[in-house]
């Protein structure tokens, strides 16, 4: 099957018909076989899913945070809408220019020992957002709560520069795009949409809970729900750290593995001279 590009002496009308082909070929198989090669590609899917969860938790602090701030810690609409648009507005793009200056400072991921060591880094960062999730709905104050979610957000966006270009390295130059499109349906389906849903579900049963006897939450007010949902949310990039963290393991193996295959052929040049 010839690909549809179009050489030199090549009229529009065949270039035409070639596109035509090789997209209903394309159709009838490649997708299957492309998601079904997307699948078992280990480093692919755990960075997917990674940045799956950091998509969730931003999508979460976004639709979630001025009500958090306002039910559960009484404060001022306005000022917590002009907290929210310096936290929101700061915190992820400064996160990602120095998510992105941090790797190129560490030699980039080309190569299997550079992806290795970008992962590592990135399960750092992941592992300093989780931390920093983990205390934030525990202060009563709203500048600290404000601050807590900024660098929450700048962590996490440190993480998806090196994540976004790792992702689609290790896919097959075939398959490029269509892990392109189907990272973007993943993230929206279990990312950006997921999200206020399954914190909203968390936020009624627990008001569903209050004022009946001997449940852990007989006593949560309309506040303590807000808090406790939102605590979920935050909480859920544990997942972020448990992908990256596998992920990197993956990559360090993979490492080692070029390694000792590059020592072994080192190994038998001087033989090979000899001869």
């Amino acid at each position: 099957m010839r690909s549809p590009r179009m050489s030199p002496r090549m009229s529009m009308l065949e270039a035409s018909i070639l596109e035509e082909e090789f997209m209903e070929v394309y159709e009838q198989g490649a997708f299957s076989e492309g998601v079904y090669e997307l699948l078992h590609i280990p480093v692919f899917c755990l960075i997917v899913f990674g940045l799956t969860t950091v998509y969730f938790v931003v999508t979460g602090v976004q639709y979630w945070s001025t009500i958090f701030m306002i039910k559960s810690l009484h404060a001022s609409k306005y000022l917590v809408n002009a907290l929210f648009v310096v936290v929101s507005g700061t915190g992820p793009i400064l996160g990602v220019f120095f998510g992105g200056w941090l790797i190129d400072r560490y030699g980039g991921y080309i190569g299997v020992e550079q992806r290795a060591k970008a992962l590592g880094i990135c399960m750092i960062l992941g592992l300093t957002a989780f931390a920093i999730s983990a205390v934030t709905t525990f202060f009563d104050d709203i500048y600290i709560t404000a601050g807590f979610l900024w660098l929450l957000l700048f962590f996490g966006g440190a993480i998806l520069p090196a994540c976004t270009g790792i992702f689609i390295s290790v896919v097959p130059a075939e398959h490029r795009a269509l892990a392109s499109s189907f990272s973007v349906m993943v993230f929206n389906l279990f990312g950006y949409a997921l999200s206020p849903y399954l914190t909203g579900l968390i936020m009624e049963w627990v008001i569903s809970q209050q004022g009946q006897a001997n449940t852990y939450f007989q006593y949560c007010d309309e506040a303590c729900a807000y808090r406790i949902g939102f605590r979920f949310c935050l909480c859920w990039s544990v997942w972020s750290v448990l992908c990256l963290g596998s992920a990197w393991h993956i990559a360090s193996r993979q490492a080692g593995e070029a390694r000792q295959v590059q020592q072994f052929y080192a190994a038998q040049r001087p033989q090979v001279a000899e001869c």
